[in-house]
């Protein structure tokens, strides 16, 4: 009886975290968007590419951590 209640706190506990890296991912997402909407406005070229290259970099961190 131990295994199976084991096993599903197991899956809940992944899936969860699962859901907490989605969410996560999105909002990074939603967050470069924005910034290169905002920087589109503004015009500025080496700040948007520099930012930009940045936050990439970030993305790719955290989708390398899921």
């Amino acid at each position: 009886m131990r295994l199976p209640l084991f096993i599903l706190f197991l899956l809940g506990y992944s899936l969860t975290a699962t859901a907490q890296l989605t969410v996560k991912l999105y909002e990074d997402k939603s967050y470069i968007n924005k910034l290169e909407q905002q920087y589109a406005k503004s015009g500025y070229d080496s700040i948007k590419a520099s930012s930009l290259c940045s936050i990439q970099k970030h993305l790719s961190n955290v989708e390398s951590h899921r």
